[in-house]
């Protein structure tokens, strides 16, 4: 067992939980030298003390005593969130580009408003089925494809001396917003409804503390 990793790791927690070292010796019945010491790598509590410890921290004791290995599991669940974010940028680029293209030439055809309807769906659906906790940014980019769309169309209309081109570019663009945020919330239910996207919800989450654990974590060596 490292000792050093393992006083990183008491200091990590103890800090998240907002204690001082007296603090935690208090809720031990050790000496805040004790607690110093461990954090520093200087010594390793008592055998005895590894379940208090462990307790007193919220933590299981196998995560206690492989701090390291955690350490490098933080760090590889960073990697992946970074991975995700990366395709899932990527797509929402592309997404958006086509949504754009097809918006800029945009005649009033049947075949436009099906184009912008997938378009505006596939760009509410993805940040879910990546990051599942952050569904509440599922419709940024939906809306301004919208607000484009209503712009270029009442444009369009204008230009032409068109009053229903511009009254149905106007109103098309609330009525596929509104089917968009009933499809959109009507897929997110179904989705929940299979277990391994809850446990993809779950994982995403620990990743995401971890990360904030890893990076705090930094902040206290440097």
């Amino acid at each position: 067992m490292d000792n050093q990793k393992f006083g990183q790791f008491i200091a990590l927690i103890r800090k998240e939980k907002g204690w001082t070292q007296m603090e935690l010796a208090h809720k031990l019945n050790v000496t805040d030298k004790a607690v110093s010491k461990w954090e520093r790598g200087v010594g390793f509590p008592d055998l005895k003390m590894i379940e208090p410890l462990a307790q007193v921290l919220d933590v299981s004791i196998d995560e206690m005593m492989h701090a390291e290995k955690q350490t490098k599991k933080i760090q590889n669940n960073k990697n992946n969130i970074m991975f995700k974010n990366i395709i899932c940028s990527l797509l929402l680029f592309s997404i958006t580009i086509f949504a754009f293209w097809n918006i800029v030439n945009y005649n009033g055809k049947w075949y436009h408003f099906l184009i912008l309807l997938f378009s505006i769906f596939s760009a509410s659906i993805l940040p879910y089925l990546f990051f599942a906790h952050l569904f509440q940014y599922c419709f940024t980019v939906p809306t301004i494809l919208l607000i484009l769309f209503s712009v270029v169309a009442s444009i369009q209309g204008c230009q032409i001396g068109d009053l229903t081109q511009f009254l149905k570019g106007t109103v098309f663009a609330e009525i596929v917003f509104i089917i968009n945020a009933l499809l959109s919330m009507v897929t997110v239910k179904l989705i929940q409804k299979f277990e391994w996207v809850n446990k993809c919800k779950n994982m995403i989450i620990e990743q995401k503390r971890g990360v904030i654990k890893i990076v705090r974590q930094k902040g206290t060596n440097s």
